[in-house]
């Protein structure tokens, strides 16, 4: 065994007595808060682990399944995703410390079969500097990934061949310019471990980090034996980029709903690997993020080398990457830990250094939202907010989905949409039932105030981050797109008149909500995006819309908000040109002329 095997690490066995001064571990509101984002994401269940130092608490919410009534388990085992990457950069670094490697080292010392990425370093793999193609989730490669997902591929992947179908292809920048997210560099590190420890990553794993942490549920799942404590995990199908009758694709025992699927094993384990393939538990996931950040797996120089911070992009979104770690900003302080994606399933994993507070949040679904309820939770633990229960009007709005567009939205209002890195978390769900086109599931939500004829709206604008979406090509994005605009005059009438709901039929032009469906478009990345309806809210049909606050009733910037509501469309024609062009939209190219 391993120098590091044989560390076991006393410090875990001691227990400080510092109890949970300053924070809110207040089951209710925090078990309140989870169900509630559940309802409005419509995520069947979601567990956290709290813990100041090693003083714990985990909470609940929602269920194992959507068609079962059994409640999830607090103690239930997940995908966890690219969290595996923070294992397999401790592993790394633990083989440097006992000199069997450096940072420096490159490929074509240690994997010379790559020929063409040989000046490709550790550290450049480590902190995804190192300008190796996507092997996976990329444009080039999606169709075959989503095609092996829906015919339930059952092949074990050998490690050397994971890589095999970019082995050839150039980098796509000089290593060590730029830094670009992407599962390829963790592969190459797995592979590189087996071969300077002379044995498979299950056992360095072990060797290395659940054995001197006693975490007995956390184990590399290798896509051979069973997982009896795997939680089930679901997808919608808009995450594919597919249309919601896709889901008669799958077999019918796996199908729930008209858009979401039981997928627990849709991707081979064996195909992320040293990227993503380790399955785990909350509980296991705090004890392993607080063991990182407080020194029992590292030394302090491994860890600070772990902590130099690049910017790297996700999808185009810019994050802080060090070495295998990331650095999540909050108004509260900086947490360090990493957020993981296992199709089906979803988890954000951190610690925060000044507070002694771990967290482990992890969802059934996925991907999801998870950043939100990650940060709404934050909110209670320090003492920010209180949840205001939210109890659907099934009587006046039920599900539907025939109706038109189904919509349920929760998030803070924000003054505009222009800069998305700014806006306050929303999570959301919509859904438009005549929308044939991949993507018709709305899951990414902008909420802001605007100001239109001297009266001011909520502009609730949806978009459908599907996978095809998320991978157009730069300058020419072109997104499914829902936007709902309610008058907030109205709200604080109703609210006043000890109503909760607005209803609403006839003129659109004094109606207190408009809505449309259509895409959001851009010419180029300079440009900013231009929205066009191709269905339009249905005039002379009853819309119900129910309506909350988390803080006061006058729907202010920086108040929560939340909506649920089914909205009848019609198809938008040229006589809309103008009631559309009010609110700053455009009419669909491909809309008809004339009402038939």
């Amino acid at each position: 065994m391993q120098l590091h095997g044989l560390k076991i690490c006393l410090l875990y066995l001691l227990f400080y007595n510092h109890g949970f001064a300053s924070l809110n571990f207040n089951s209710q509101q925090i078990t309140s808060e989870l169900k509630e984002n559940n309802f409005f994401s419509k995520t069947p269940g979601t567990v956290l682990s709290l813990c100041k130092h090693e003083q714990c608490k985990n909470f609940a919410a929602g269920y194992i399944d959507p068609a079962s009534p059994e409640t999830i388990h607090k103690n239930g085992s997940y995908r966890i995703g690219s969290l595996t990457k923070s294992m397999v950069a401790v592993l790394v670094m633990q083989a440097i410390e006992d000199g069997l490697i450096s940072l420096e080292d490159t490929l074509g010392e240690l994997l010379p079969e790559y020929h063409k990425w040989q000046a490709v370093t550790i550290k450049h793999l480590l902190r995804m500097e190192s300008g190796i193609p996507p092997y996976l989730f990329s444009q080039k490669y999606a169709f075959g990934i989503i095609y092996e997902m829906l015919r339930g591929n059952k092949k074990t992947y050998a490690h050397s061949e994971i890589l095999n179908n970019i082995k050839d292809e150039d980098l796509i920048f000089a290593p060590g310019s730029q830094s670009e997210y992407n599962n390829s560099n963790y592969i190459l590190l797995g592979l590189i471990l087996e071969k300077v420890r002379n044995e498979s990553l299950q056992n360095i794993l072990r060797n290395g980090i659940i054995e001197p942490l006693q975490l007995e549920d956390t184990y590399l799942d290798d896509g051979i034996r069973e997982n009896p404590g795997l939680t089930k995990g679901f997808l919608h199908t808009y995450t594919l980029g597919l249309p919601y009758f896709s889901v008669f694709l799958f077999p019918k025992e796996k199908r729930r709903g008209f858009d979401m699927v039981e997928i627990s094993d849709g991707l081979p384990a064996s195909r992320v690997w040293a990227a993503g393939a380790v399955i785990s538990t909350p509980a296991d996931m705090t004890v392993f993020i607080r063991a990182l950040l407080t020194g029992d797996l590292l030394s302090q120089e491994s860890l600070q080398e772990m902590q130099e911070f690049v910017v790297t992009k996700i999808i185009g979104m810019p994050f802080l990457y060090g070495l295998g770690l990331m650095a999540y900003p909050s108004e509260f302080g900086t947490l360090y830990g990493h957020g993981g994606i296992g199709v089906g399933y979803q988890n954000m994993t951190y610690y925060m250094p000044d507070a002694g507070l771990s967290i482990a949040l992890a969802q059934n679904v996925g991907p999801t939202s998870t950043f939100v309820n990650f940060e709404q939770v934050l909110n209670i633990v320090f003492n920010q907010f209180k949840v205001d229960p939210f109890e659907p009007m099934v009587e006046i709005i039920n599900e539907n989905y025939n109706r038109g567009l189904h919509l349920r939205v929760k998030g803070k209002l924000a003054k505009s949409a222009v800069e998305p890195s700014k806006m306050p978390s929303t999570i959301g769900y919509a859904f438009d039932s005549k929308r044939f086109v991949p993507g018709q599931s709305f899951n990414q939500f902008y909420l802001e105030t605007i100001e239109l004829e001297n009266e001011e709206w909520i502009r609730i604008t949806g978009i459908s981050m599907s996978l095809f979406a998320s991978l157009s090509a730069s300058g020419q994005a072109k997104m499914p797109m829902s936007m709902v605009l309610v008058k907030k005059s109205a709200l604080t009438e109703a609210r006043a008149n000890g109503k909760d709901y607005l209803s609403t039929r006839g003129n659109l032009d004094t109606s207190p909500i408009f809505a449309v469906t259509g895409s959001l478009s851009q010419s180029s990345g300079t440009q900013p995006f231009e929205a066009c309806a191709s269905r339009i809210i249905e005039s002379k049909r009853l819309l119900n819309l129910q309506f909350g606050t988390n803080l006061d009733e006058h729907f202010n910037q920086g108040e929560t908000i939340k909506i649920l509501s089914n909205i009848p469309l019609r198809n938008a024609y040229h006589e809309d040109f103008s009631l559309l062009g009010k609110f700053g939209i455009k009419l669909c190219s491909e809309n008809p002329v004339q009402q038939s």
